[in-house]
Order: C-alpha cells, then sequence, then structure tokens
C-alpha cells in the first residue's frame, strides 16, 4: 500500500519597510513602486489537505480529481500529490 498525501501551495508576498510589515493588500500601482524600491518577502506555505492509504497512482489520480470537483477548485496549479510507501 501506498500513502497519497494532496497538497495545496500557498504564496504570499510581504512589503516590509526598514524590517517591519507594511502591508499585505496594495494597490497593483503601490506593488510596482514598492518592488522597485522597497523590500518585499515571499513566503511559500505547504498544507496536506487530506492523506490517503492506496493501491495504486490510479486511485489517487481519481481521488485528486473528485476532491476538486467536489470543492469546485478551477485552479488546480496550487494542488498536487506526494506519495510515500
Amino acid at each position: 500500500m501506498k500513502t497519497a498525501q494532496l497538497v495545496k501551495v500557498t504564496t504570499t508576498t510581504l512589503y516590509l519597510k526598514d524590517g517591519i510589515v507594511i502591508s499585505e493588500i496594495l494597490s497593483p500601482a503601490q506593488k510596482l513602486q514598492h518592488s522597485i524600491f522597497g523590500e518585499t518577502k515571499t513566503m511559500r506555505v505547504e498544507e496536506i489537505i487530506e492523506r490517503w492509504n492506496l493501491k495504486t497512482k490510479k486511485e489517487a489520480d481519481k481521488r485528486f480529481w473528485d476532491f476538486m470537483t467536489e470543492n469546485k477548485i478551477e485552479d488546480i496549479s496550487n494542488y498536487y500529490i506526494v506519495f510515500a510507501e
């Protein structure tokens, strides 16, 4: 049996001034200005959504697509499956 984990990746950009977070929400013009002249930090968080004990990778693919349709997720680029023996 293999263990499959469904993982979601969330990327957040923090805008800093002198090492202190200014805001996560800025207008597009402010983001451009800050990315050129200011300090930014990108954080990537990986979160395990579900774990499955499966026999084949085909079952994992089916569970992945079932999860996407049940939760009405249109952008799948932030999700992936990790296998462990």
